[in-house]
């Protein structure tokens, strides 16, 4: 009966063999050891003296009252989701620092999916640097990309069409194989080489040296292009910046420049949603109702309403159309050109996200973002 009960409470465990007890005790043992180590070297770096306690009590720092506000446990939240609504990291990001002994709350070591007040301020939670003796390899390069102030964590290119954003799909390339040396652009580095493993460091237009990562693993495009759609593609490894311009609370504008043609009939797309569709006929070039927002895309009943575009403009009546928006959904300027205005479009380019703008950025090649331009983002 013992048995069937461990075998209840342990079902990975395929047979009972008190070894694997062991190696569960082991391992917790190895965690705790980890734990006491990152103390003491938290410890002489501060020069203070820090207990272990079984529970951890908070103050509010952003309080107004002078006495502590009391919440309730069943309240608090994971640290990792805390320090990414800080803008500290985001969650995988946290999660593997704490791991690796480097948060610090209120003087002592975070544990992994510790739990804290909703309310823990930014200037409780701080980080520390494990010594040059720990056997921390695995995470070395993934850590110094952050650490580093000239790391590039960041970068833009100009996506050509037949590449898509994220993975390799239906035979598709990923854009993300055009990262090799020799596409960097304004690069004083003329030992270029086909390999999407880069120099561990080059020169930038402005004059800046930059460090490049050995390889691109953890970078993911925030905010993605189509296939069939060119322009400014920007992949980062890091989670923060990818939350400022991707999130659904993000405001961050960009601009789109559209060519387009008149939409002769609706889609077999179109009429599997809606069999009573028809395109605007003849198409409208009156931009109001971009401007106004408001409108449902077909299949989007169930989403809110699109929102109003910033900016929208024909550069050519009835052929180029200029367009600044804040959100993205699938295929969204298509739709909505072809759905409000009666318009197919034929050509899409992205050449502007927030401060990042495509400049004169040769098609297929790519380039570090700058500091200026990260600023602009975290603003």
């Amino acid at each position: 009966f013992r048995r069937q009960q461990q075998r209840l409470l342990f079902p990975a465990l395929s047979s009972w063999n008190p070894r694997s007890y062991e190696s569960l005790w082991h391992t917790q043992e190895t965690l705790s050891s980890s734990r006491d180590v990152a103390n003491k070297i938290h410890q002489q770096q501060s020069g203070i003296h820090m207990s272990s306690p079984q529970l951890r009590f908070f103050s509010t720092s952003n309080s107004s009252s002078s006495e502590s506000e009391f919440i309730i446990p069943s309240s608090w939240i994971r640290l990792s989701k805390r320090m990414s609504e800080l803008d500290i990291c985001s969650r995988r990001e946290a999660d593997r620092l704490i791991r690796n002994g480097k948060v610090v709350v209120d003087g002592q070591v975070a544990m992994l999916a510790e739990k804290v007040p909703p309310n823990l301020g930014k200037d409780q939670i701080s980080m520390i640097q494990l010594s040059e003796d720990d056997d921390d390899s695995e995470n070395d390069e993934y850590d110094a990309r952050r650490s580093s102030s000239n790391m590039t964590t960041t970068i833009v290119m100009n996506k050509p069409q037949g590449y898509v954003s994220g993975q390799a799909e239906h035979g598709h390339p990923p854009a993300i194989r055009l990262l090799t040396r020799d596409r960097l652009w304004e690069s004083n580095n003329e030992d270029a080489h086909d390999s999407t493993t880069t120099a561990t460091s080059t020169t930038a237009k402005n004059g800046d040296t930059l460090r490049l990562p050995s390889s691109w693993r953890g970078f993911a495009p925030a905010g993605r292009l189509d296939l069939h759609s060119t322009g400014l593609l920007v992949l980062s490894c890091s989670g923060i910046v990818a939350k400022k311009l991707i999130h659904q609370d993000s405001n961050v504008s960009k601009e789109y420049i559209v060519d387009v043609e008149p939409a002769h009939q609706a889609s077999k797309r179109e009429k599997q949603l809606d069999p009573n569709f028809e395109l605007p006929k003849p198409p409208s070039t009156d931009l109001t109702p971009l401007l106004e927002g408001g409108r449902t895309l077909l299949g989007s009943e169930h989403k809110p309403p699109l929102l109003p575009c910033v900016d929208a403009e024909w550069m050519e009546e009835g052929r180029i159309l200029r367009l600044v928006l804040t959100e993205g959904r699938k295929h969204h300027i298509r739709r909505l050109c072809r759905e409000v205005l009666g318009f197919h479009v034929v050509k899409l380019q992205r050449v502007r996200i927030g401060p990042i703008e495509l400049g004169d950025l040769p098609e297929g090649c790519w380039r570090p973002v700058s500091q200026k331009e990260l600023d602009g983002i975290m603003r």
